[in-house]
């Protein structure tokens, strides 16, 4: 016989929740109730996160309008600045361009004349320079007497009366500059006649006179004039001599058995100091042009070829293949060319230039950049008497007279 089912009974009393006593006899919730208790916590935690972050966000808004306006205003001022700046240049452009076309004209106005030894004041007492230079305009001899490459005598005779012998055992070679010669021949040692300076030296010293106006004092202004006249043109008939000797030919330059009257330098040497004088010099100076437009414009130009000579110099003397040889070129055409202490010359002008720390200082660098090539002839062990530099003793005495 199955089992009977059980049925509930409806009179049964509905079960009360569970509740535990503690040790106390405190009544303790069960876990639903504890499980209510942390939902409500976590939803107000929420609430309060998300009150938190809008107002971040209000915060944030704001700061970030602030920034947009204040960019936008910057951005505003920049654009007013830079339309400020356009309308500026844009008037400069126009000015400059007016000045430069007017300066291109009186240019190539002067230049279909043609500038008439712009570096010398006595135009007629200038050098042929085409005798070194060899201006034909194709760099090759124009004066087949001056070339000795292929004498084979060995005798001198070329050159007049006595033996002339470079220390290879050849005949000393020509002073001609032309491309070909700087580049297969740069450091030989050539001869050359004075250079001017020494010539009116020369001549001061035989006729015991030099080439200063007399004191005025009391004396009439016509007076004045006319012994100052007097004394322009006997310095003027100086320069010619030195010019026409050198021009004919008849200097130490194409006779350098002539010991009295000849100079020794290297071929690159004679090179430097030849375009800085027909050259560098000229193209830098206004007043060759006709624009007198600023006192010291000459005193610069011969500043500029001194900082560039100076930093050739640097440039070698850093090098570890740099040449000794073309150390001393440099020298060489610039010692030369500083020692001229004529009024119009470099002596004068330059050493009056207005920014005159500037000179000082560049004065001591040549100074030092001349102790510095010594030191590097010493070390090779030609600071001697009879030492390949030929010209040592001479640029010695140069520079001591420069300083």
């Amino acid at each position: 016989m199955p089992p009977k089912k059980r049925t509930s009974d409806a009179s049964a009393p509905t079960p009360q929740a569970k509740t535990r006593k503690s040790n106390s006899g405190a009544t303790l919730p069960d876990a639903a109730s504890k499980t209510t208790t942390i939902a409500e916590t976590s939803t107000t935690a929420d609430a309060a996160t998300t009150a938190t972050l809008e107002a971040f966000e209000r915060r944030l808004d704001e700061k970030l309008n602030a920034f947009h306006n204040t960019s936008t205003q910057h951005a505003n001022k920049l654009e007013q600045i830079h339309d400020k700046l356009e309308d500026t240049i844009a008037r400069l452009d126009d000015k400059f361009k007016a000045q430069t076309d007017e300066l291109k004209s009186v240019i190539q106005t002067l230049t279909s004349k043609g500038l008439e030894s712009v570096a010398d004041p006595f135009p007629n007492a200038a050098r042929d320079n085409s005798v070194e230079i060899l201006g034909d305009g194709n760099n090759n001899s124009n004066n087949e007497n001056n070339d000795h490459d292929s004498d084979k005598s060995g005798d001198g005779s070329e050159y007049g009366s006595g033996e002339m012998l470079g220390g290879d055992g050849k005949p000393l070679k020509d002073d001609e500059l032309s491309d070909e010669k700087l580049r297969d021949d740069p450091h030989t040692f050539i001869v050359m006649c004075v250079p001017l300076f020494e010539y009116e030296k020369r001549h001061k010293k035989e006729h015991k006179t030099n080439f200063r106006y007399p004191s005025q004092d009391d004396m009439p202004k016509e007076e004045w004039y006319r012994l100052c006249d007097a004394q322009d043109e006997r310095k003027a008939n100086v320069r010619r001599e030195w010019a026409d000797t050198h021009n004919s030919r008849q200097c130490a330059c194409f006779n350098p058995s002539n010991e009295k009257n000849r100079w020794f330098m290297t071929r690159k040497g004679k090179y430097r100091m030849v375009e800085a004088e027909t050259r560098e010099i000229p193209h830098r100076d206004a007043e060759a042009f006709g624009l007198s437009v600023y006192t010291d414009n000459r005193g610069y130009s011969y500043q500029e070829i001194i900082e560039n000579d100076l930093l050739e110099f640097s440039k070698i003397n850093n090098k570890r293949d740099g040449k000794t040889e073309e150390l001393w070129s440099i020298m060489e055409g610039l010692t030369l060319w500083i020692n001229k202490d004529n009024a119009d010359d470099i002596a004068f002008t330059w050493a009056n230039l207005e920014d005159g720390a500037r000179w000082n200082k560049t004065t001591i660098t040549m100074g030092y950049a001349f102790l510095a090539v010594l030191n590097r002839i010493d070390r090779e062990g030609e600071f001697k008497a009879d030492s390949k530099y030929k010209n040592l003793s001479l640029m010695l005495a140069l520079w001591y007279k420069f300083a």
